[in-house]
């Protein structure tokens, strides 16, 4: 219920043997209470028919819990007690707020969007291409950030991999970010345990960051996810 609005319940007004009574509406009385105290509300009784009738009762402004008990002179109304909490909003002016844009910028506003899976062949010098989109999958042009670099962890963010590539990272005016991976990255030795355990790839964590217009206390996310190694071929 929300502090202001007109409350309207039905009620069914019987007698003592479980008839019901019409052409009564004049002997129902309302008590309210509002944070358990007595309180006066604006209440009027229309009768519908069928010894049914509606309660117009508008809800006072102060905020809390109201309880309100309806009897009758001559009959015994349904229900004869009702009661609830009195907000500020009601639950489409809370979910009006919650409304999230069809479209965002990513690294903007620094909330990722869904994860980006990748995949790396272990041991060979190759290039991640990927276009950052943002919800509306419109690309996100890079324009302005300086210090692009992909982190690459295993689960417990430890140890060796726990490696940062920097070098040639690029994300261009029309949204695509590429990130050159050296042969011989910290990275691969991670297949070798893998496949060692009876595995066929490892399963790696990565992200991406920058610093937004240059600046060092701007860093943004920009991509993340999970990073699979996979290998056709030893070490050369």
């Amino acid at each position: 219920m929300k502090a202001g609005d007109i409350y309207k319940p039905v009620l069914t007004l019987s007698d003592a043997s479980g008839n019901t009574l019409a052409g009564a509406a004049a002997g129902f009385t309302v008590a309210s209470y509002v944070n358990g105290v007595l309180t006066a509300l604006t209440a009027s009784i229309t009768e519908i028919g069928a010894g049914k009738y509606y309660l117009s009762l508008t809800l006072p402004t102060t905020v809390g819990t109201i309880t309100c008990f309806v009897t009758h002179s001559t009959g015994f109304p349904s229900p004869n007690q009702f009661g609830g909490t009195n907000t500020a909003n009601d639950i489409d002016t809370v979910a009006a707020r919650l409304v999230v844009p069809a479209s965002y910028i990513v690294a903007t506003t620094g909330t990722l969007l869904v994860d980006t899976a990748l995949t790396l062949d272990s041991y060979r010098e190759q290039t991640i291409a990927v276009t950052v989109v943002d919800s509306g999958n419109i690309a996100i042009p890079g324009t302005g950030y300086t210090n692009l670099r992909m982190t690459i962890r295993d689960k417990r963010h430890a140890g060796t991999m726990n490696v940062s590539i920097t070098t040639s990272v690029t994300w261009d005016g029309a949204g695509l970010l590429t990130i050159p991976i050296p042969e011989n990255t910290l990275i691969f030795p991670a297949i070798d345990t893998a496949i060692a355990r009876g595995e066929d790839t490892a399963l790696l964590y990565y992200d991406v960051i920058g610093d937004r217009a240059g600046v060092a206390t701007q860093t943004r996310p920009i991509l993340r996810g999970t990073l699979t190694l996979r290998r056709f071929e030893g070490p050369a």
